[in-house]
């Protein structure tokens, strides 16, 4: 007996490929590779007709978009890069997942864009209590972490406070540790 499985392009790999067209300033041929995962995984969702899929779908295709936020940040093209974001992530009104929310706080975080970052971040937050799973424990210490960087104490325990009830796999053991290198 046979299981008809759809495979699926990894997006992480794509990813890698993309990272290193960017990284020898081949922008054209990143493109290219995108585009290229663009049309397998549709020719994939094709073949299911899965909501879910759908979903997937935008979410890696954001998750790779992140790459090239990077790249334009590190061209110092804040407009392009905040345009990327913008079309994959705020006119899609994407539910983010969690891969793909982390790559993009990372990237808004690192090229400060802080505002921005908080903003996804709580949305994400909003988001798990509604059974999503918009986040992960990646995400709660990735927002706790700029606020150790910050020298945010006190909203760093307010991060993970609220952030706690909303992800089993945080061990409370990650904020004492934070505090004790901070003493």
């Amino acid at each position: 007996r046979t299981v008809n499985r759809t495979t699926y392009p990894d997006h992480v790999a794509y990813n890698n490929l993309i990272r290193g067209f960017l990284d020898l300033g081949n922008f054209k041929k990143a493109n290219l590779v995108l585009g290229e995962f663009k049309r397998l995984f549709l020719i994939a969702l094709s073949e299911t007709k899965d909501d879910l899929h759908h979903s997937n779908y935008e979410n890696r295709v954001a998750f790779l978009m992140a790459t090239f936020m990077e790249y334009w940040f590190k061209q110092g093209k804040q407009v392009e890069a905040m345009e990327c974001y913008n079309r994959c992530v705020l006119s899609n009104r994407l539910l983010v997942c969690a891969e793909t929310g982390n790559a993009l706080l990372k990237v808004l975080l690192k090229y400060g864009e802080k505002k921005n970052a908080w903003a996804l971040y709580h949305e994400l937050l909003d988001k798990n209590g509604t059974g999503k799973g918009c986040l992960d424990s990646d995400t709660i210490k990735i927002m706790v972490d700029e606020c150790f960087d910050m020298g945010w104490f006190s909203e760093a325990m307010e991060t993970y406070k609220k952030a706690r009830p909303k992800n089993d796999y945080l061990s409370d053991k990650y904020i004492i540790t934070r505090f004790c290198e901070n003493r």
